[in-house]
């Protein structure tokens, strides 16, 4: 062991470090690493020592876990201590800041949490700190603007918030200042134009407002300034076009305006420019930028450019990326564009190029991508393509270019994408293409393409996901598999708008098994005698193909065979084309398979119900074919019940399609066609499920494919229209579907005696021949729809024993006579404070489902009224025979009169009636005042008895039961009542008749 100038420090730091250590690697599978001699820390080979004091520790990249301990501020002459690059957990300890000599500080690439402790700024000697690359929060400390000696300043890949602190103006040694990828806002501050020495700022990927301040003008010394990906905006600054010795420049991705200043030139150094993405950023290009010789990455895509190439950017002969991308620019491709010998990139798509693409583009050895999509370049494909081996990407999308696809475009081995669609180019599709074994895209469509796709083409571009042959004059069989079929990567295929022959494979999922699109549509167009005919140049070269899956290609020589005759050339009539023969149930087997289509071809034979298996698939287009047969309920099932299915056009029976199929409604287009899906089979369909169906205590044939005129409860006329649903009391619930509404020729709906609940469906009031309505006794809330007037044909309509709010009015009755004909909960009591206000209803009921009518008076039967007659007629008799004894035996026995006297005064003493036969005008008045006062109280009780108001005190004689359409009188008193209240009234009114006689 080397000499120990002091013992106590070494022990105490020996104890912080195997703290430090164990924390960090608790199995202790590291030890090999730090030397044989176990004992000697100052001999390992991760720790550094000066006079046997810990100075260093580099632990980087030793798949360490753990955390860092508090104890490491035991280790007071440390000045390095580098943990980056592996799993390090917990927070950073606050106690790294007592390290007051420490200078370099790595904890990079770890997963440490929390934030950055307000201690650092202790660490008056660091020079490096490294932080990024963890999950460490948080803001930037303000007090790190105190370690004046920070060289570097790395917190970049955090998730830091908040601004950047002025405060960090304070750091003027600094010479890297690496924020990027964080989460911080704000403007970047001016102090940062005091950081004289800063060689490195990139504050790119945050979220950075405002514009850029202008004394950054003063970084005089910065190489790199990278603030791309941010929300910067207004014009650059001219200050920056000063910063003579720039290498980097990228701005990308902000929001600046104005124009690219002339003052670029000044940039000498300048390698790498980017502005793209700056869509607000116009002007034209200035011719200045040829200044920038040594300008080897130039991106300027995106930035709404407009005017001419500058002609001196072709001069910039070490350009490795140019990037032009969606502009307005204009101009040629010039031939000294073979100067740029370095160039790997050419992006000038989407922008107004023209003329053609010139030979010496295979001077450009090194390119990879060449991107000239959407101009205006005609001419053909410059031959020399072919020397462009390191070319991956092909791009000459919608563009006017002519002539034939080279055949040594086959040379380009490297190639992964090669587009070519939206032109004119013709003749046949290369056979050499086959070479292609990395081209992953190869999109050829909306071209004049002729003849046939070359066989077993799809096999051997064993890497292809994707091929588009769309939309051009293709013939031949759609699949050509010479040999022993095998596996592709074949994602997506389009072979459709040509006229190519052939049958489905039954083998396509073991050949495509992850194909997602699959397009073969519109390979047939109806013309007379399904003859199909375009323009060659030459009939050689199909000579061989006589025939095509069994159809006739013709050399037609001088025939006419179309509408318009060329006297250069030939022309080819081909006979019987399209898809043909039956879907393989084999399809069902591309689990991956999200569009299919079909549509305007010759496939035959029914569909398959395996189809039904194809969990994923979104579009099956069978359109225009002749598919026969019927329809298999199970297709229902395909992309779970979400799949777009068209199969209008073709030849299936006329009959009722599977319910399943036609509930789809939009999804599929037969559910359009009466015969096959009529409305009113799915409206009956819908509101079974709507009402709980399954739990119907009666729901016989419902739901089935039995003819829904038979399902138990239905009744329709002879046009197969639905006139009657009467479903009262067989256990309904949940609500009433919509799609009620499409039943037009109901007559009668009863559905009362259940259990539905929610609102009334508006739609009823589509139901114009709707005459008997029973809502009744069920939980229907709400209010009655205004819709409900337009039901002008109803007769009875009961809506009673529900929780229905509101007015009910406009309602128009045909038969306004029955009690029956209109009832609504308008009685009291009532479930809410006021009970439903219904002017035209017959029929009030009330909470207890107790009823009355609405014209306010006591109704009686023939017979009581009768009887009612006879007491009255009766009472007055006696009343006027009572008072013709009184003159008739005026002059009586006065013992007679004597011995009744004591009798009758004590009978009728009090009675007003005494005055009336008394024989003085005085009492005959008194009696008349009585019986005034005694009429107007019982006016006040019978208008008691009118059940709208509510303080009525009658009870409500009427009920209207669940299992009738019909209102019934329950409490009408009978023949014998009415009896016995004519001896009771006689037993008080005899009295004091006699009482007056007498």
């Amino acid at each position: 062991m080397s000499n120990v100038s002091n013992e106590t420090f070494y022990k105490q730091e020996r104890k912080a470090l195997d703290i430090l250590l164990n924390n960090l690697n608790q199995d202790g599978s590291r030890w090999d690493l730090y030397g044989v001699n176990k004992e000697d820390h100052c001999n390992w080979k991760v720790i550094k020592c000066v006079d046997c004091r810990i100075t260093g520790i580099s632990l980087s990249f030793q798949k360490l876990q753990g955390f860092i301990s508090p104890e490491i501020n035991q280790l007071l002459k440390l000045t390095s201590l580098n943990l980056d690059r592996n799993s390090i957990t917990g927070t950073i300890p606050k106690e790294i800041g007592d390290l007051d000599m420490l200078e370099y500080l790595d904890l990079s690439e770890n997963e440490l949490e929390g934030s950055i402790p307000d201690e650092f700024s202790n660490l008056l000697n660091l020079k490096r700190l490294k932080l990024y690359s963890n999950s460490v929060g948080g803001s930037i400390p303000k007090k790190l603007g105190d370690c004046l000696n920070l060289l570097e300043l790395s917190l970049y890949e955090k998730f830091l918030t908040g601004t950047i602190p002025e405060k960090i103006g304070s750091l003027t040694s600094l010479t890297f200042m690496k924020l990027e990828r964080n989460l911080l806002s704000g403007n970047i501050p001016k102090e940062i134009g005091s950081l004289i020495n800063l060689v490195d700022l990139n504050l790119s990927s945050n979220f950075l407002t405002g514009s850029i301040p202008t004394n950054i003008g003063r970084l005089s010394k910065i190489v790199n300034l990278n603030l791309m990906e941010n929300s910067l905006q207004g014009n650059i600054p001219r200050e920056v076009w000063s910063l003579s010795n720039l290498v980097v420049l990228d701005l990308n991705y902000n929001n600046f305006t104005g124009s690219i200043s002339k003052q670029i030139q000044r940039l000498a150094k300048l390698r790498e420019l980017y502005l793209g993405s700056n869509p607000l950023l116009g002007g034209a290009i200035p011719e200045e930028i040829g200044a920038l010789v040594n300008l080897e990455y130039l991106w300027l895509d995106f930035c709404n450019l407009a005017g001419s190439m500058p002609t001196k950017i072709w001069s910039l002969s070490k350009l490795v990326e140019l990037k032009v991308t969606n502009n307005t620019l204009k101009g040629i491709i010039p031939k000294k564009i073979g100067n740029f010998k370095s160039l790997t990139t050419l992006h000038l798509g989407l922008n107004n190029f023209e003329g053609t693409i010139p030979e010496e583009i295979e001077e450009l050895s090194e390119l990879n991508y060449l991107h000239l999509n959407e101009n205006d370049f005609t001419g053909s494909i410059p031959n020399t393509i072919g020397k462009l081996f390191n070319m991956k990407e092909l791009n000459f999308g919608n563009n006017s270019m002519t002539g034939t696809i080279p055949m040594n475009i086959g040379a380009l081995t490297s190639l992964k994408e090669m587009i070519l669609q939206g032109n004119s180019f013709s003749g046949t599709i290369p056979k050499e293409i086959d070479g292609l074994k990395n081209l992953t895209l190869l999109n050829l469509s909306t071209n004049n393409l002729l003849g046939p796709v070359p066989s077993n083409l799809f096999q051997d571009l064993i890497s292809a996901e994707m091929i588009n042959f769309s939309r051009n004059k293709l013939i031949g069989p759609f699949f050509s598999f010479n040999g022993n079929a095998q596996r592709t990567r074949l994602r997506k295929l389009y072979l459709d708008h040509n006229y190519m022959s052939g049958t489905l494979p039954f083998f396509l999922s073991d050949v495509m098994p992850r194909l997602e699109i699959l397009n073969l549509a519109n390979n047939v167009e109806k013309r007379r005698n399904d003859q199909k005919c375009f323009m060659l140049s030459k009939c050689s070269g199909f000579n061989s193909l006589d025939s095509i899956s069994g159809s006739t290609l013709v050399c037609c020589g001088d025939r006419v065979c179309s509408t318009k005759f060329y006297e250069n050339g030939m022309e080819i009539c081909l006979f019987g084309m399209g898809l043909r023969g039956p879907i393989p149930a084999d399809i069902s087997n591309l689990l991956y398979l999200i569009k299919a289509d079909f549509s305007r071809n010759s496939l035959s034979g029914t569909v398959p119900e395996d189809l039904g298996l194809l969990s994923r698939i979104q579009y099956l287009y069978l359109s225009d074919n002749k598919l026969t047969g019927t329809l298999p309920s199970k297709i229902a099932l395909m992309g779970n019940g979400k799949t777009i299915i068209r199969l209008n056009g073709n030849r299936f029976e006329e009959k009722l399609a599977p319910l399943s199929l036609c509930q789809l409604e939009t999804s599929i287009d037969i559910s359009r066609v009466e015969v096959m899906c009529p409305l009113e089979r799915n409206a009956l369909s819908f509101f079974f499920k709507d009402t709980k169906g399954s739990s119907w205590t009666d729901s016989t044939g419902w739901d089935t494919e039995q003819n829904y005129c038979e399902w138990r409860y239905v009744t329709c006329n002879d046009d197969k229209k639905i006139t009657r649903i009467e479903l009262s009391g067989k256990g309904l619930s949940g609500s009433i579907s919509a799609y009620i509404g499409n039943l037009t020729s109901l007559e009668t709906l009863d559905l009362s005696n259940n259990e539905i609940k929610g609102t009334l469906p508006e739609v009823l009031g589509k139901l114009k021949n709707l005459q008997f309505l029973r809502l009744s006794y069920n939980a229907f809330t709400g209010t009655v729809p205004d819709t409900f007037a337009n039901l002008t044909n109803l007769t009875v309509f009961q809506l009673n024993s529900n929780q229905i709010t509101g007015k009910i009015e406009n309602i128009t009755m045909k038969n306004t006579e029955k009690k029956y004909s209109l009832v609504a909960d308008c009685g009291y009591p009532s479930l809410f404070e006021d009970p439903v206000k219904c002017d035209e209803c017959k029929m009030c009921c009330n909470s207890n489902d107790e009823c009355s009518p609405t014209n306010g008076k006591y109704n009686l039967t023939s017979p009581n009224i009768i009887l009612i007659a006879f007491i009255i007629i009766s009472s007055a008799f006696c009343f006027l025979l009572a008072g013709i004894s009184k003159f008739c035996f005026s002059r009586k026995v006065e013992k007679v009169e004597k011995e009744l006297k004591d009798f009758l005064e004590k009978l009728g003493e009090g009675s007003a009636y005494i005055f009336v036969l008394g024989g003085k005008l005085k009492g005959f008045a008194v009696t008349i005042a009585v019986v005034i006062i005694q009429i107007s109280l019982l006016a006040l009780f019978f208008r008691a008895l009118d059940r709208s108001s509510k303080n009525h005190v009658v009870m409500h004689s009427w009920s209207c039961p669940k299992d009738k359409a019909t209102c019934e009188l329950e409490l009408e008193p009978s023949q014998l009542s009415w009896i016995l209240f004519f001896f009771v009234m006689a037993f008080k009114l005899v009295p004091d008749i006699f009482s007056g006689i007498w």
